[in-house]
């Protein structure tokens, strides 16, 4: 049996770092990687398949990552990929003993990969609110994701609680093993090795290789 770590959290909170030290601990986080960019220039850690296959379920449903359709709708929509699903995560698995992915958009579809998933993980990021809001403003400002949303700060602090509401009820209904982690903690030098170890141990992995993909702001 093969051992599935998907890490879910909001934009912009941390999930590129989580998954990256998941990759450096031996966990196949994709074999097609999306590039790095100005925004991300540390890489995004992921999996172009996966990436795809949210971006096809929420249009199909009628939204995208900013504006989340309702969870009804999103499991309507991926009936129709249904196969594309099914067939993805069997061909993960038999190419990787240990093998994860992430896309913050995995808030929302996730109800949809839950039910397909064999022996899964979940990783949970969390980052402080204002935090999350901060970046998100700074990007679209500055031409990345979310410039022609024409978002408030309000807009953002609502797609934020929508996101939390929707992973919490989520983690309230599921049985699956699951772990959280807090960005802040990963980026003090204090702290950062005590959060690095409770990940290292939930994953079966080297928590030092999980410290050294750490960028520290002196």
């Amino acid at each position: 049996m093969t051992d599935c770590f998907v890490v879910l959290g909001m934009h912009r909170s941390g999930t590129s770092l989580t998954a990256k030290m998941l990759h450096r601990m031996g966990v196949n986080m994709g074999d097609q990687l999306l590039a790095p960019n100005e925004f991300n220039p540390y890489g995004h850690w992921e999996d172009v398949n996966f990436f795809e296959l949210n971006v096809e379920i929420l249009g199909t449903a009628g939204g995208h990552w900013a504006v989340p359709p309702e969870e009804k709708a999103i499991v309507q929509a991926a009936h129709w990929l249904t196969h594309e699903i099914k067939w993805l995560l069997s061909w993960k698995a038999t190419r990787h003993k240990r093998w994860g992915f992430k896309d913050p958009r995995t808030v929302l579809t996730i109800p949809v990969w839950d039910r397909w998933l064999q022996n899964p993980h979940y990783v949970i990021v969390r980052r402080d609110k204002e935090a999350v809001i901060n970046s998100l403003e700074r990007r679209a400002e500055e031409g990345g994701a979310g410039k022609d949303l024409g978002f408030t700060r309000n807009d953002w602090s609502g797609l934020y609680d929508e996101y939390d509401s929707r992973l919490r009820e989520f983690l309230e209904e599921n049985e699956q093993p699951a772990i959280g982690v807090e960005f802040e903690h990963f980026m003090s030098r204090s702290t950062a090795p005590k959060e690095c170890a409770r990940l290292a141990d939930f994953v079966g992995g080297n928590p030092r290789a999980a410290y050294q993909v750490i960028e520290f702001k002196e």
